[in-house]
C-alpha cells in the first residue's frame, strides 16, 4: 500500500496527458510534495487523481489554475484535511 509519494515520481514524464485516478483511494498518503506536477505541463485530465485520499494534509496544488486542464471532476474528493480545502473549486472536490 502506497504511504508516501516520492518527490520526483513524475518529474521526467513531461508528455503525460492524464493522471485520472492516479492515487485514487490511497488512504495512507499524507502529503503531496510541493511542485509535484511542475514538469507535467501537458496534463489535461486530473479526474479522481486524489479521490478518497482522506489523510492528505498540507496544501493541495492549485491545479485548477492550469488552463489546459479540461477534466478534473472529484480530483480532491474526500480530502477534507487539506489546509486549503475550502479554496478548492467545488467541481474539483
Amino acid at each position: 500500500m502506497l504511504a508516501e509519494i516520492p518527490e520526483g515520481l513524475f518529474a521526467n514524464n513531461t508528455k503525460v496527458t492524464s493522471f485520472m485516478g492516479c492515487f485514487n483511494n490511497c488512504v495512507n498518503i499524507k502529503e503531496i510534495p510541493e511542485g509535484f506536477f511542475a514538469n507535467n505541463t501537458e496534463v489535461r485530465d486530473y479526474s479522481k487523481c486524489f479521490y478518497g485520499c482522506s489523510q492528505l494534509t498540507g496544501s493541495a496544488p492549485n491545479l485548477w489554475f492550469k488552463l489546459n486542464v479540461i477534466e478534473y471532476e472529484d480530483c480532491f474528493y474526500g480530502c477534507t484535511k487539506l489546509s486549503n480545502y475550502e479554496e478548492i473549486p467545488d467541481d474539483w472536490k
